[in-house]
């Protein structure tokens, strides 16, 4: 994990700052790509440009982002400040988005739709049913889903249920269900291809 915050009171996975362009990463990340082997990478939405640039640099290389980006604070407010306001979290919402696109363009990156009630997101504290149920959870994350399906494309998204860490705010058939509710709308093929399918190919599963 790369996750690293300004905010000190957002949990920090990384052990440094700039972790995906430090010297010592990146002479590891050469050795990962000569292997032809899948690099995850966990990051918060506004270390987005780190995924980029290696996405750039190895489009030879296949790159999982996790938790869809990780727009830690969009939902509601976390740590000290982030997503505090109503104008912070449009801010947190619209820089999320056009980091998305952009990282869109490079066809070696892979979006997974994973920790879709992850307590950093800003949903509040960790507790049974804080979401709500199925319905909320699928009009709050509707438009994050509507956006990655738009731009990746279906056979370019993998989901993952992120099971524990999600538990506590939503119950794995309200996060499955939610996801096909938003994906639905895209037909059977999308469906098959974002629960199954893509996951396969990207981590060449045995299907027997």
């Amino acid at each position: 994990m790369a996750t690293r915050h300004p905010d000190p009171r957002v949990r920090a996975g990384g052990d440094a700052d700039n972790i995906l362009s430090s010297a010592s990463f990146l002479e590891g990340f050469a050795e990962l790509a000569a292997r032809k082997l899948v690099f995850e990478a966990a990051v918060y939405s506004h270390q987005l440009y780190d995924v980029i640039d290696l996405a750039r640099e190895y489009p030879d290389t296949t790159i999982v982002l996790d938790h869809f980006g990780m727009p830690a604070g969009v939902f509601g407010p976390i740590g000290t400040r982030t997503g505090a306001t109503a104008a912070a979290r449009a801010d947190i919402w619209r820089l999320w988005r056009e980091r998305m696109t952009t990282l869109a363009s490079y066809r070696n990156v892979v979006v997974k739709l994973s920790g879709l009630a992850m307590p950093i997101l800003g949903y509040g504290h960790d507790r049974w049913g804080n979401i709500g149920g199925q319905a909320t959870l699928r009009e709050m994350i509707g438009p994050f889903v509507e956006h990655v399906v738009t731009h990746f494309g279906s056979d370019r998204i993998m989901f993952g249920s992120n099971y524990p860490i999600d538990r506590p705010n939503a119950a794995i058939d309200v996060l499955v269900g939610a996801l096909v509710d938003c994906v639905s709308q895209w037909g059977d093929e999308s469906l098959r291809r974002i629960f199954r399918d893509t996951a396969v190919r990207v981590y060449g599963l045995d299907e027997t």
